[in-house]
């Protein structure tokens, strides 16, 4: 039996995935392992080190978007500076990078054009599901970012290949569940009849907004807090009343809590107005809705009725839900594609 390691490196957290090839493809559940890189960029090769002694993998996938961090001069020096960990943590594993067209290149490759394999995760996902699934708009809503990836004929249909390029056609929101300012999300909320303009101060990320209402749990909230306090529905509260320049004390439950809808449905619209747009452009109002991502259940149940799209939970017999960038790219890797591109 064939056992890839797909391993996704991204600013705020590092996921894994196995995918076990034998007579059949299994995919395992993602491991996430929260770390800002920005905060210790040299942790990298011990974080590394220690998932490939967890996992015991006999080959690796890598992608990333960790080179984004501002830690890193510019997007080429903080590649090459993955690809070097990688380099000395995988010593005596074969492993491949994924690139913008889903490819798993060699590290020689890698090291020669690093803009080809900067934030190239999206593209092992779509390269993964389009021949499965024909015709689709596929969503990863992270908890930074979200993806959205038109995908037809059993290919790839997105416009923009580069992050710049997928922000100027809709492809790429820089909005997720978890890390964004909530300011960003909603300039201003109405409260007893009020509009008050939401502080622009990091005092609440959107996790606060799903935590206070119990969407999430601590376990999904995965970033430091802001004020460095508890990861509670309590605590959550109290971080959002800050945005309106109050205590919750203050401020009290009832409008706090309108407050938090107001943040999620907001991001939900947004969310749905990027798709129907995709999905408008390249002519699949009809196609498939996939929703992926660890909040993938959520999502899905809560875009559904503002797109066109008809929501599917699995993929090939692989519940969406297991699908991501990492699990993609070790099947990618298990399936025969390992030298492709090899040179």
């Amino acid at each position: 039996m064939i056992r890839v390691l797909g391993v996704d490196a991204g600013g705020a957290h590092i996921k894994t995935a196995l995918a076990l090839h034998g007579k059949t493809l299994r995919l395992t559940p993602r491991r996430t392992y929260p770390y800002e890189i920005f905060r210790d960029p040299g942790r990298l090769e011990t974080i590394l080190a220690a998932i490939a002694r967890r996992e015991r993998p006999g080959a690796i996938a890598l992608t990333m978007t960790a080179e984004l961090s501002d830690v890193f001069a510019s997007r080429r020096e903080g590649v090459r500076y993955i690809l070097r960990a990688a380099a000395k943590t995988f010593a005596g594993i074969p492993w491949r990078v994924v690139d913008v067209s889903g490819e798993l290149v060699p590290p020689a490759r890698a090291r020669r054009w690093p803009m080809r394999v900067a934030s190239a995760n999206w593209s092992a996902t779509g390269r993964w599901l389009a021949p499965r699934v024909g015709a689709a708009i596929m969503v990863d809503i992270g908890s930074t970012t979200t993806d959205i990836i038109p995908l037809r004929g059993g290919r790839m249909a997105a416009r923009g290949a580069t992050d710049h390029e997928r922000l100027r056609h809709g492809e790429l929101l820089y909005m997720g569940y978890l890390r964004t300012h909530p300011a960003s999300i909603l300039p201003r909320v109405t409260l007893r009849g009020a509009e008050y303009p939401l502080c622009p101060e990091h005092f609440a990320l959107m996790g606060d907004a799903y935590l206070a209402l119990g969407v999430i749990h601590s376990r999904r909230y995965s970033a430091p807090t802001p004020d460095g306090r508890a990861k509670t529905p309590r605590a959550a509260a109290s971080r959002l009343a800050r945005l309106v320049m109050s205590d919750y004390g203050d401020l009290g439950k009832d409008q706090t809590r309108q407050l938090a809808r107001a943040l999620i449905t907001k991001q939900v619209d947004l969310i749905a107005q990027a798709i129907r747009r995709v999905a408008r452009r390249e002519r699949l109002t009809r196609a498939p809705l996939i929703v992926i991502g660890p909040m993938a259940e959520w999502f899905g149940t809560a875009l559904a009725p503002k797109v066109t799209n008809p929501l599917t939970d699995t993929v090939d017999g692989v519940p969406a839900a297991m699908v991501d960038p990492a699990s993609c790219a070790a099947a990618l890797m298990a399936e025969g594609e390992m030298f492709k591109g090899e040179s």
